[in-house]
């Protein structure tokens, strides 16, 4: 699943969740900048749930910046690293 997508498309991700549990091993974790930069996704409760959409592999994807590549991927690291949500 792509998070920011699904949303953006007006799904409810938590719902599709509940809907689908387990069917989500492999989520694109991502946010309009840099993951957290923006607030837009409320990536505590995705992740909070992580165990009903049975995901395996997050992966931060990010297509704009407002930073170098580099200094963009390494705020999306820190800001999930440091989420104590984030296991």
């Amino acid at each position: 699943m792509i998070c920011y997508w699904a949303k953006e498309g007006g799904a409810d991700i938590i719902a599709y969740f509940n809907k689908y549990p387990n069917r989500f091993q492999l989520w694109h974790v991502k946010d309009v900048k840099e993951v957290g930069a923006s607030g837009t996704m409320d990536f505590k409760t995705i992740f909070e749930n992580a165990e009903l959409s049975g995901m395996k592999y997050p992966v931060v994807e990010q297509e704009e910046y407002t930073t170098t590549p580099l200094e963009g991927v390494k705020q999306s690291f820190d800001f999930l690293n440091a989420a104590e949500y984030v296991k």
